[in-house]
């Protein structure tokens, strides 16, 4: 092939500078279907950033977003854990007292269930004569 680079580059290509953001240099290659962009700084070539560049830091940002949505997740579950011990176990307010009566609620119904199953399980060994099986 005897083409000259002049002949097949982009003349004036689009351009970034090292204080653009890499979002803003994301959208711009995407929207020009372009996958490198040159850096320029006071008209001298400083860099060539690739769209895979431009990806892989985009993987980190979202990595430790992620990592700090974790670690705010979790501390926000020690909080309200540690606030509904705290109503639960003391206070008069009516939001202290509804949520003692709920829980009080919660385990007269497991208590209940668990006479059920305490039934259930002992007629289920009681034999038609109703002794209970020898087991």
């Amino acid at each position: 092939m005897q083409a000259q680079c002049r002949q097949v580059m982009k003349a004036n290509p689009p351009t970034a500078t090292p204080e653009d953001s890499v979002d803003h240099l994301r959208s711009l290659m995407t929207e020009l279907h372009i996958t490198h962009v040159p850096v320029m700084k006071a008209d001298q070539l400083v860099a060539i950033l690739s769209f895979h560049d431009i990806t892989r830091s985009a993987i980190k940002d979202i990595a430790f977003e992620n990592q700090f949505a974790e670690a705010i997740h979790q501390e926000l579950a020690r909080v309200v854990s540690a606030d509904a011990n705290r109503m639960l176990l003391g206070g008069s307010s009516v939001a202290s007292r509804v949520a003692r009566r709920s829980c009080e609620r919660r385990s007269g119904s497991l208590l209940f269930a668990s006479r059920q199953l305490s039934q259930i399980s002992s007629s289920n060994s009681t034999s038609r004569t109703g002794r209970p099986d020898a087991n």
